[in-house]
């Protein structure tokens, strides 16, 4: 074989072009890619399925296009009824006259659960739309114990509550600098 030609797969077998001789000895590196086997394109699809699901759960909640029927939302504002322990939620808001004033309402969750119930949420939507969360100027979420049992387990239990209402409010697209929590507050 002659030393100076390159050789090919195709026709023509042997090259004499001065491009084909520099490719064949520099040693040139083959391309990227080529077939995958079925264990990485299972990982790929894996992968891939996982980032859109974490996606999805990230996308912010549109309180506008939540539908209640208003018997149960009138139900649940009628049964604010202060229990011994409850989230209280203080919402600071413009007011609707000329004169820019700051006006103040409670929400009151005395729900048992560590998560944010169906009704918790109903009732935190049904104050972020009535107020438009642009108007909202700051939320205070406090926890507040009528009774004297195991102080360090309730507040413990009531920080993670907070801290889930407070999540809720960000993924309702509420500003996090505008949400404030006060711990261990007594009536």
């Amino acid at each position: 074989m002659l030393s100076s030609c390159a050789i090919h797969a195709g026709f023509p077998f042997i090259c004499f072009k001065k491009d084909c001789i520099s490719a064949a000895w520099s040693g040139s590196r083959k391309e990227a890619g080529g077939k995958r086997g079925f264990k990485q394109k299972t990982k790929m699809l894996l992968v891939k399925a996982n980032a859109k699901k974490r996606k999805r759960q990230n996308q912010s909640i549109d309180i506008a296009k939540i539908k209640v029927s208003q018997p149960l939302l009138e139900s649940l504002l009628a049964d604010t009824i202060l229990g011994e322990k409850f989230i209280k939620i203080a919402i600071r808001h413009k007011g609707k006259t000329q004169i820019t004033t700051i006006e103040n309402d409670s929400l009151y969750l005395n729900s048992p659960f560590l998560t944010l119930s169906k009704n918790d949420r109903i009732l935190i939507n049904y104050y972020l739309n009535k107020y438009t969360i642009k108007n909202i100027t700051e939320i205070y979420i406090s926890f507040i114990n009528g009774g004297e049992e195991d102080l360090e387990k309730t507040n413990r239990m009531a920080i993670m509550k907070m801290k889930k209402v407070e999540h809720y409010l960000i993924k309702t697209r509420v500003k996090k600098s505008r949400i404030k929590i006060k711990i261990n507050t007594k009536r």
